[in-house]
């Protein structure tokens, strides 16, 4: 297990956050308490807001790199092994005497489409201070809640840098809301949006994340699509799902941010954003598997131009 020399001179996406180490286990659905149940499939995959994003971002063609803390430990080397198969620059990765990723079970049910996540934190620990001059070189942050305090410096960072934060958040620590107002694009589930800001609709949850520095607003709703704010038009827009069969759901949303920190690196407009984002992430969904399952860009350019060959 090595480290390369030097981190890359330019970076598409900078992820720092939540890192995990995912046992995807197949059955056909969760079983009741007391039974003896058949696996299909046992596999080792990347879970994690952050890594599962770097993973797609990279699949388009981004270049990634991970900052975040791990040690010298089993578990540790799988997603370092992992990660570096995927083409994430990992120079940069801090070590700690004890330090681990988060340690889940994802027990998958096949019939229906089903997930229950187990997951220990024993030795997950965030960031706790910024890689400055590896934010200084990055065209997008990811942010989420893992080290909280270490995050918010680093978004400190990015800020005077210029650097747009790309936001994901799926518990509620708090001071979460010192973060939240200090990305630019954030995008959530909806019922979590709703959750944060104590509101019941989807518009007020939208109006209520948008803070003087926020650019985007998008919650995302599964097989009903997305809905959306901007700075530049403040009303409420839908942007409709692509439709496949969804097979495994399980990293979708961490897909969904991948890609559009990717689009937002190369300078998309918002509109192909949201359209490569939410291709990758249907196509995700269509699939069984962890990281591995998430398509290339040639892949998902094909799927654009002809939605039936999936």
């Amino acid at each position: 297990m090595s480290t390369d020399p030097a981190p890359p001179q330019s970076i598409d996406v900078l992820g720092l956050g939540c890192i995990a180490l995912d046992e995807m286990i197949h059955i056909d659905s969760y079983p009741q308490a007391d039974v003896k149940t058949r696996v299909h499939r046992h596999e080792l995959s990347l879970g994690g807001l952050a890594t599962q994003a770097l993973v797609a971002a990279q699949r388009l063609g981004a270049t990634t790199a991970y900052s975040g803390i791990l040690g010298k430990n089993p578990e540790s080397e799988q997603v370092i092994d992992l990660m570096k198969a995927e083409g994430i620059d990992l120079s940069s990765l801090q070590y700690i005497e004890g330090a681990r990723p988060i340690h889940s079970w994802v027990i998958v049910g096949e019939n229906p489409d089903t997930r229950n996540i187990l997951y220990n934190l024993e030795g997950s620990i965030g960031i706790q201070s910024p890689p400055v001059e590896l934010i200084q070189k990055s065209k997008v942050l990811l942010v989420d809640q893992q080290g909280l305090d270490g995050m918010i410096e680093s978004a400190h960072v990015a800020i005077k840098a210029g650097i747009p934060r790309v936001a994901d958040f799926d518990y509620i620590p708090p001071g979460l809301d010192r973060l939240s107002k200090l990305a630019d694009h954030i995008i959530l589930g909806v019922n979590f949006a709703m959750e944060f800001t104590s509101t019941r609709s989807i518009k007020d949850a939208a109006q209520a994340l948008f803070t003087e520095l926020t650019e985007v607003v998008i919650l995302t709703a599964g097989e009903e699509g997305l809905y959306y704010l901007t700075k530049d038009s403040p009303d409420l827009q839908h942007f409709p799902a692509f439709k496949v069969t969804p097979l495994n759901t399980s990293g979708c949303g961490d897909v969904f941010h991948g890609a559009y920190a990717w689009g937002l690196a190369k300078g998309m407009p918002f509109s192909d954003r949201l359209k490569w984002a939410s291709a990758q992430a249907a196509i995700k969904a269509s699939r069984r598997g962890g990281h591995r399952s998430i398509p290339v860009y040639e892949e998902v350019e094909l799927f654009i131009t002809d939605q039936k060959k999936y």
